[in-house]
Protein backbone atom coordinates (compact mmCIF):
# COMPACT_ATOMS: atom_id res chain seq x y z
CA UNK A 1 0.00 0.00 0.00
CA UNK A 2 1.53 3.33 -0.98
CA UNK A 3 1.60 6.08 1.02
CA UNK A 4 -0.87 7.83 -0.34
CA UNK A 5 -3.18 5.28 -0.26
CA UNK A 6 -2.70 5.29 3.63
CA UNK A 7 -2.97 8.57 4.11
CA UNK A 8 -6.68 7.98 2.29
CA UNK A 9 -7.55 5.18 4.36
CA UNK A 10 -6.50 7.51 7.42
CA UNK A 11 -8.87 10.23 6.48
CA UNK A 12 -11.66 8.21 5.43
CA UNK A 13 -11.35 6.95 8.90
CA UNK A 14 -11.91 10.42 10.11
CA UNK A 15 -14.74 11.13 8.68
CA UNK A 16 -16.60 8.18 9.81
CA UNK A 17 -15.00 8.90 13.20
CA UNK A 18 -16.51 13.44 12.92
CA UNK A 19 -19.95 11.87 11.55
CA UNK A 20 -20.53 10.34 14.79
CA UNK A 21 -20.31 13.21 16.38
CA UNK A 22 -22.73 15.47 14.40
CA UNK A 23 -26.24 15.51 15.51
CA UNK A 24 -28.70 17.25 13.81
CA UNK A 25 -30.77 20.06 15.04
CA UNK A 26 -34.29 18.85 16.05
CA UNK A 27 -36.90 20.53 17.85
CA UNK A 28 -39.44 19.99 20.92
CA UNK A 29 -42.31 16.96 20.39
CA UNK A 30 -45.39 17.88 22.73
CA UNK A 31 -48.83 16.44 22.60
CA UNK A 32 -51.64 19.03 21.23
CA UNK A 33 -55.30 19.07 21.46
CA UNK A 34 -57.44 21.70 22.21
CA UNK A 35 -60.86 20.58 23.80
CA UNK A 36 -63.95 20.61 26.80
CA UNK A 37 -63.69 16.87 26.61
CA UNK A 38 -62.01 13.96 29.20
CA UNK A 39 -59.47 12.94 26.54
CA UNK A 40 -58.00 16.34 26.61
CA UNK A 41 -58.20 16.71 29.58
CA UNK A 42 -57.07 13.93 30.89
CA UNK A 43 -54.36 13.49 28.71
CA UNK A 44 -54.05 10.21 27.27
CA UNK A 45 -51.64 9.78 24.94
CA UNK A 46 -53.70 7.64 22.66
CA UNK A 47 -56.05 10.46 22.16
CA UNK A 48 -53.95 13.79 21.65
CA UNK A 49 -52.30 14.44 18.88
CA UNK A 50 -48.49 15.13 17.94
CA UNK A 51 -47.25 18.76 16.98
CA UNK A 52 -43.24 19.73 16.52
CA UNK A 53 -42.75 23.05 17.82
CA UNK A 54 -41.05 25.38 15.13
CA UNK A 55 -38.47 26.62 17.24
CA UNK A 56 -35.99 25.74 20.29
CA UNK A 57 -37.31 28.77 22.43
CA UNK A 58 -40.13 27.09 23.22
CA UNK A 59 -41.56 24.48 26.00
CA UNK A 60 -44.25 22.01 26.08
CA UNK A 61 -46.97 23.09 27.88
CA UNK A 62 -50.74 22.55 29.52
CA UNK A 63 -53.52 25.10 30.16
CA UNK A 64 -56.93 24.81 31.81
CA UNK A 65 -59.75 27.66 31.62
CA UNK A 66 -62.83 27.67 33.62
CA UNK A 67 -64.82 29.76 31.50
CA UNK A 68 -67.97 30.98 33.06
CA UNK A 69 -71.18 32.79 31.35
CA UNK A 70 -74.77 33.26 31.75
CA UNK A 71 -75.87 29.77 31.01
CA UNK A 72 -73.17 27.15 31.58
CA UNK A 73 -69.59 26.55 33.21
CA UNK A 74 -67.02 24.38 31.65
CA UNK A 75 -63.22 23.52 31.92
CA UNK A 76 -61.42 23.96 28.27
CA UNK A 77 -57.72 21.79 28.49
CA UNK A 78 -55.42 23.26 26.01
CA UNK A 79 -51.91 21.36 24.97
CA UNK A 80 -49.12 22.21 22.79
CA UNK A 81 -45.96 24.35 22.19
CA UNK A 82 -45.55 27.73 23.82
CA UNK A 83 -42.53 30.19 23.06
CA UNK A 84 -40.92 30.95 26.56
CA UNK A 85 -41.08 34.61 27.65
CA UNK A 86 -39.19 36.56 29.55
CA UNK A 87 -41.78 37.40 32.27
CA UNK A 88 -42.77 33.56 32.12
CA UNK A 89 -45.77 31.80 30.48
CA UNK A 90 -47.89 31.48 33.02
CA UNK A 91 -48.27 34.70 34.23
CA UNK A 92 -50.00 35.92 31.56
CA UNK A 93 -52.30 33.08 31.10
CA UNK A 94 -53.27 32.89 34.04
CA UNK A 95 -54.97 35.98 35.14
CA UNK A 96 -58.52 36.24 35.10
CA UNK A 97 -60.08 37.79 32.03
CA UNK A 98 -63.74 39.24 31.26
CA UNK A 99 -65.69 40.06 28.57
CA UNK A 100 -69.15 41.25 28.93
CA UNK A 101 -70.83 38.00 30.48
CA UNK A 102 -68.30 35.75 29.99
CA UNK A 103 -65.38 35.06 32.40
CA UNK A 104 -62.02 33.38 31.76
CA UNK A 105 -60.08 32.16 34.76
CA UNK A 106 -57.05 29.94 34.33
CA UNK A 107 -56.71 27.20 36.71
CA UNK A 108 -53.65 24.85 35.43
CA UNK A 109 -50.36 26.09 33.88
CA UNK A 110 -47.67 23.50 33.66
CA UNK A 111 -44.57 23.53 31.48
CA UNK A 112 -41.85 20.92 30.58
CA UNK A 113 -39.09 20.96 28.00
CA UNK A 114 -38.91 17.15 26.97
CA UNK A 115 -40.41 15.32 23.96
CA UNK A 116 -44.11 14.69 24.79
CA UNK A 117 -43.45 15.71 28.13
CA UNK A 118 -47.25 17.46 28.42
CA UNK A 119 -49.28 14.22 28.82
CA UNK A 120 -51.06 13.48 31.64
CA UNK A 121 -52.58 16.32 33.77
CA UNK A 122 -53.61 13.92 36.64
CA UNK A 123 -50.09 11.93 38.32
CA UNK A 124 -49.47 8.87 38.93
CA UNK A 125 -47.80 7.08 41.83
CA UNK A 126 -44.59 4.77 40.86
CA UNK A 127 -44.85 1.75 41.23
CA UNK A 128 -42.12 1.20 43.87
CA UNK A 129 -43.49 4.09 45.97
CA UNK A 130 -46.59 2.14 47.31
CA UNK A 131 -44.40 -0.87 48.36
CA UNK A 132 -42.00 1.54 50.03
CA UNK A 133 -44.84 3.08 51.59
CA UNK A 134 -45.92 0.36 53.42
CA UNK A 135 -42.58 -1.03 54.46
CA UNK A 136 -41.59 2.27 56.30
CA UNK A 137 -45.04 2.26 58.02
CA UNK A 138 -44.47 -1.15 58.97
CA UNK A 139 -41.51 -0.90 60.49
CA UNK A 140 -42.47 2.25 62.58
CA UNK A 141 -44.95 0.25 64.29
Amino acid sequence: MTVISKICVQLQFLFVVLLLFISTGSCLQCYKCFSTNRDCYGGNPRYLGILNCSSKHEVCATFQYQIDDSSASYVTTIRGCQPITKDGICSQLMKTKSNKNVVQKGILCETCNTDLCNSCTIKSVSFFTLPIAILLIILKI
